[in-house]
């Protein structure tokens, strides 16, 4: 398997990362429900949040989940309802 992978880093560090690509996607054209991915941050998306790295052994570790392209698959799956209501 070739995989090929975007790195942001300095000619004077070549090898100090300074950044990765947060989404990994395989989509299948033909099956779209069939389309797999995986989000390199966890549920924050800063740094220094405590669950700002929640995903990351399911991205070294190439663990894809579906990515629900259709309606029913989206419905069908876990959700909650979040309700914002004015300040009183």
């Amino acid at each position: 398997m070739c995989l090929r992978k975007k790195t942001c880093w300095s000619a004077r560090s070549p090898y100090q990362v300074l950044c990765i690509p947060a989404l990994r996607q395989v989509i299948d054209l033909g099956d779209l429900g069939n389309s797999r991915m995986v989000h390199s941050l966890g549920q924050s998306g800063h740094p220094m949040h405590p669950q700002y790295d929640n995903f990351i052994d399911a991205w070294r570790n190439f663990e894809y989940h579906p990515s629900n392209w259709e309606r029913t698959q989206a419905e069908a799956g876990k959700h909650d309802v979040l309700v914002l209501e004015p300040a009183p």
